[in-house]
């Protein structure tokens, strides 16, 4: 989803980050999906479990996106000025926001709903539940002429991501596991704000794209991959069990979910690597991964729209309707980005 300028013919242009990208995207397409029906279905049947299993396992979404853009933002051998950073990767980000969020507010409309003026301008102003990850990609994007400092001494860089590992990962999950207030209280007043967020990814993302791992150490990624998937799932069942109430482990600041992120960028990478592509094929992935910013803002809308006429995950077996309903929203999204990269004033500001 990161919107970063490397065209077609840069042969600078990593393809394992163009694969990683439609990878992740079909990955958000999947949480969705599996999430439409989360709250509607009781929480110990199987359709739930399924839809459980489905969206612990795709969770590793937004943080390899994250870890993407890192890779693109923080490479300081790449030239990165002010101007360009806030007129041409932060503007573009606004001004898709804009058009997005007003056709998401007026979207009552096109199922026949009235909605009133003040409601679609609360409606702009919040924008759907999805584009959340619009703010925080400009949060991350104002704050990388500083992550980029960071990142230019590898002692540092490592420093960063271990206390973030702490204190953003590893401290925050077991006491919200252990129900803790009075320590939880206690642990927010530390206040380490620098390495909280979304920046351990971006800088993650940039470090695992530099490191070259030793073989026995990728094998315990992949594993620590699994068990994290394995976990996310298990933690949100038996939790779901005892309160009887639907429970979904899900945060990206889980560790469960920070394994599957690392798993998953290793893999994509080390594989990548070793495929020998023709130009051909690498322009189609291009292609693909250019409009993963567009499928990323419409196939909510896609999404509903199917809703509607009942394409949903009740409508048959979630075992197949989850994946089936995914790709068939991921495609219909990539078509609706293809058709608006061909336009070209909003090919430049919306997608």
């Amino acid at each position: 989803m990161n919107n970063i300028n490397y065209e077609k013919n840069n042969k600078e242009r990593v393809v394992y980050l163009d694969i990683l990208k439609i990878i992740s995207m079909l990955a958000v397409v999947f949480v969705h999906i599996s999430a439409q029906n989360y709250y509607l279905v009781e929480p110990q049947s199987f359709e739930w479990k399924v839809f459980n299993i489905y969206d612990s396992f795709a969770r590793f979404s937004v943080p390899v996106f994250v870890m993407i853009s890192g890779c693109l933002f923080l490479d300081n051998k790449k030239e990165l000025t002010m101007k360009k950073l806030y007129f041409h990767n932060i503007l573009r980000i606004i001004t898709a926001y804009i058009f997005w969020a007003i056709l998401y507010a007026i979207e009552p409309l096109i199922f026949g709903q009235e909605i009133s003026l003040k409601d679609t301008l609360v409606r702009i102003i919040e924008g759907s539940y999805h584009m959340w990850f619009m703010f925080m990609i400009v949060g991350l994007y104002i704050v990388t002429p500083i992550l980029r400092k960071i990142v230019e001494d590898k002692k540092v860089t490592e420093y960063f991501l271990i206390t973030a590992l702490i204190f953003t990962i590893i401290i925050p999950e077991i006491l919200g596991l252990l129900h803790i207030t009075k320590l939880s209280q206690t642990y927010s007043k530390l206040n380490i704000t620098i390495t909280l967020g979304y920046s351990c990814y971006f800088i993650l993302g940039y470090y695992l794209s530099k490191k070259e791992l030793k073989k026995k150490n990728e094998i315990l990624i992949y594993l620590l991959g699994i068990l994290g998937f394995i976990a996310t799932a298990v933690i949100s069942q038996i939790i779901t069990n005892k309160t009887g109430k639907a429970y979904g482990h899900y945060s990206y600041f889980y560790t469960g979910v920070m394994l599957e992120a690392i798993a998953v960028f290793i893999l994509v990478k080390n594989i990548a690597s070793k495929i020998k592509l023709n130009e051909k094929m690498k322009n189609i992935i291009y292609n693909i991964s250019r409009n993963s910013f567009g499928v990323y803002l419409s196939h909510i809308l896609v999404m509903e729209i199917l809703q509607a006429r009942g394409i949903s995950t009740i409508l048959f077996n979630p075992i197949f309707s989850v994946p089936i309903i995914s790709v068939l929203v991921f495609i219909i999204s990539n078509i609706i980005s293809e058709i608006i990269h061909h336009i070209p004033i909003l090919k430049k500001y919306i997608v």
